[in-house]
């Protein structure tokens, strides 16, 4: 009969089997946990971000925008370097968020300093409103994802970014298509821009080198609050004072005889002519609800991960027809 026990020889057999067994396991667990974040980051982004844009570039590029901007750029750009996207809210709210994009070859503009002078003076032309720097030298930004598949060109590599930051204290009030909104004078607008550069190098798959340009226009909604709040009640205080200032009523006046030669004249239905041709009725002001209905909501956090995603989805080159085509472009 066998023996109850296996011989003392086998137990160095049974311990390797078991030790690479429990290897395997944590092995397929770990390989499972990293393919369920990867989908969970897929379906994060996927929330976030809009249709791949369409661009007219001498490169095929990939670039997936957040959902609030419009994957079809306008007709017409103010920015004569970059294509604009604008952004897709109803037109009677200021716009929310909205992107100018674009590809510079450096045969055109080499140094990255230069050409960010001339979309600095573009940008602040078509604002109408000064720019001033958040930050004065340029950040370095590397952003990643790591959900797709690797059998895709370039599929994880990071995506380098040179970045500045600025911000419009003072723009016209418009909409989301770019028409002005009647707020009364003296309620301007502050918005936040944010200029990327990513640098492509010239290789068998790009035959020219130069960089991809994107600029996000994000409305500044705290700070446009605050300075409409004081408006509001800088002019409410005007109001008041106005009103103490000015002098009590007279007592009505016995209206004048007809044969009294300085007696206003009368039109032929009886009625009296006003003494005082000059004088007008001043319009009430409007109400703070009236003001503020321009002003939508923001979700900054949210914003601010759809901004980082659509940096990540950069893809020029051969991994952007490849992408590209996913989509059946």
């Amino acid at each position: 009969m066998p023996p109850d026990h296996p011989p003392s020889r086998m137990w160095p057999c049974l311990l390797l089997l078991a030790l690479s067994t429990g290897c395997g396991l944590a092995e397929y667990e770990a390989r499972a946990r990293r393919t369920l974040e990867r989908l969970q980051q897929h379906d994060a982004d996927d929330a976030l971000l809009g249709e791949p844009i369409y661009l007219s570039s001498e490169l095929p590029i990939f670039l997936r925008l957040p959902r609030e901007i419009a994957h079809h750029p306008t007709g017409q750009s103010q920015v004569q370097l970059l294509a604009h996207y604008p952004c897709v809210h109803a037109a009677d709210k200021l716009a929310v968020l909205e992107a100018h994009v674009g590809f510079i070859a450096a045969q055109e503009i080499e140094v990255p300093d230069i050409l960010l002078g001339r979309l600095l003076d573009e940008l602040q032309s078509s604002s109408g409103g000064a720019l001033e720097p958040v930050n004065t030298d340029a950040k370095t930004l590397e952003v990643q994802r790591s959900w797709e598949s690797p059998q895709l060109l370039e599929a994880n590599r990071r995506v380098r970014y040179r970045s500045w930051f600025y911000h419009a204290a003072t723009e016209v009030p418009r909409s989301a298509q770019g028409q002005p909104l009647p707020l009364p004078d003296g309620f301007p607008v502050s918005y936040r821009y944010e200029i990327y550069m990513h640098y492509i190098e010239a290789s068998q798959d790009i035959p020219r080198a130069g960089h991809v340009v994107i600029v996000f226009r994000q409305l500044d909604t705290a700070s446009t609050r605050k300075r409409w709040e004081q408006v509001v009640a800088s002019r409410g205080e005007q109001r008041e004072s106005l009103d103490r200032s000015e002098p009590p009523e007279s007592p009505p006046q016995p209206a004048p005889s007809n044969t009294d030669p300085t007696a206003p004249s009368t039109n032929p239905t009886g009625a009296t002519a006003p003494t005082n041709p000059t004088s007008t009725t001043q319009p009430a002001p409007q109400s703070p609800q009236e003001i503020f209905r321009w002003l939508p909501e923001v979700d900054d956090k949210r914003l601010e991960l759809a901004k980082q995603a659509a940096l990540a989805s950069l893809r020029v080159g051969e991994a952007a027809r490849q992408r590209l085509a996913c989509f059946g472009r």
